[in-house]
């Protein structure tokens, strides 16, 4: 079940970062880990001026989606929960509450490339993240 919250506990916070740094580890084996690992207290930070939605099984919460002014930060979902469309339903979700939405996808990530594309989004613009020495691509979708 899908969850919108303005305001989340700090317990649900530990979890979604626990989800967001374990999805992203295993989703960019192309990025050094301690990338993802200096990062946690910023998005920690960021998520909590987001619109955040998550999504819960028998009061566990399983997956999320952050967006600041229509960008979409990040959709992550616990690894042992993927396969079973809840990336697809917080997207649909997010969609359904948004006209315009962006947001960036390493170039690599082969999976999530395919999955915004078949969502509708279009590639619009590439560029070279310095810090990751990744490709990444700029991404929208319109209604």
């Amino acid at each position: 079940m899908i969850k919108n919250t303005d305001k989340i506990t700090e317990k649900e916070l530990g979890r979604i970062i626990d989800i967001w740094l374990a999805s992203n580890i295993e989703a960019h084996p192309f990025v050094d880990q301690a990338y993802w690992k200096s990062h946690q207290e910023e998005v920690r930070e960021a998520l909590l001026h987001s619109d955040l939605s998550y999504y819960e099984i028998d009061g566990e919460i399983v997956g999320f989606i952050g967006i600041v002014d229509g960008y979409i930060a990040g959709i992550f979902v616990d690894s042992q929960y993927r396969g079973k469309r809840i990336g697809k339903q917080l997207l649909d979700d997010a969609k359904a509450k948004n006209n315009h939405l962006e947001l960036s996808v390493y170039k690599e990530n082969k999976a999530a490339t395919h999955f915004y594309l078949r969502e509708e989004f279009k590639i619009i613009k590439e560029e070279f993240d310095e810090e990751t020495n990744q490709w990444d691509c700029l991404m929208e979708w319109k209604k």
